[in-house]
């Protein structure tokens, strides 16, 4: 029996696993391309944060103009309908309460709807100049 020093046995180890791995060369080349991608992908995330979370403000500021527009229209017709039930309320105590909460809710929803607007337009301008700087930047 051969007494053997612990450094022997362990660079003999090592020289068995280097054998055993020489026989799957593919696996260790896919799980190594595998993990570049990943952490290119991650720098790349790192660099430029804001490429996916643009796309999704963009969306967000769309749908509040198409929204905002669609919520102004039926306020306006708010106010004319409130109008038209304090014309022909012919002194009727209900209808005149009804047409004035019903005509003060559709100026205020009214003036919501406007500043809703008003936002989503200039975030919309903001990101565009944004885009156009950081492509200009880059050289595009």
């Amino acid at each position: 029996m051969q007494m053997q020093e612990p450094e022997q046995r362990q660079w003999q180890t090592g020289q068995e696993d280097e054998s055993y791995r020489a026989d799957y060369p593919a696996y260790e080349y896919e799980y190594e391309s595998e993990q570049q991608s990943a952490y290119e992908a991650y720098q790349e995330q790192k660099i430029y944060p804001q490429a996916k979370q643009g796309q999704r403000s963009k969306l967000f500021a769309i749908l509040g103009v198409i929204f905002s527009s669609t919520g102004f229209f039926l306020t306006l017709a708010g106010i004319i309908i409130s109008a038209f039930i304090l014309q022909f309320s012919d002194g009727r105590h209900v209808w005149l309460v009804g047409g004035g909460i019903g005509l003060a809710v559709s100026i205020l929803l009214m003036l919501v709807s406007i500043a809703i607007w008003i936002l989503s337009i200039v975030w919309l301008a903001l990101h565009s100049e944004r885009t156009r700087r950081r492509l200009r930047y880059r050289g595009f």
